[in-house]
């Protein structure tokens, strides 16, 4: 699973112009075809976000649902506790 660090962009926003991963090349594509074994994903958290947002986001696009930041975390950094499905 490849995620983008601070300041980084989803396989979506560049529309395929630019790529995150490999830049005028698409890395995860590349990486798919020569290892076909294996699959490769990419991930898309917030660019800006803090680390527990990031990693909260990053656990709910592996595992699935709704993303739950927590009440207590939610309430103390003024957020919405619930962020995609």
């Amino acid at each position: 699973i490849l995620v983008h660090g601070f300041g980084g962009w989803s396989r979506d926003t560049m529309k395929g112009l630019f790529w995150y991963w490999g830049g005028m090349n698409d890395l995860a594509s590349d990486l798919q075809k020569n290892c076909p074994d294996n699959k490769i994903l990419t991930a898309s958290v917030g660019p800006f976000s803090s680390v527990w947002d990031r990693a909260v986001e990053l656990f709910y696009q592996i595992k699935g649902g709704t993303v739950d930041y927590g009440q207590e975390h939610s309430d103390r950094h003024g957020h919405s506790r619930y962020g995609r499905t």
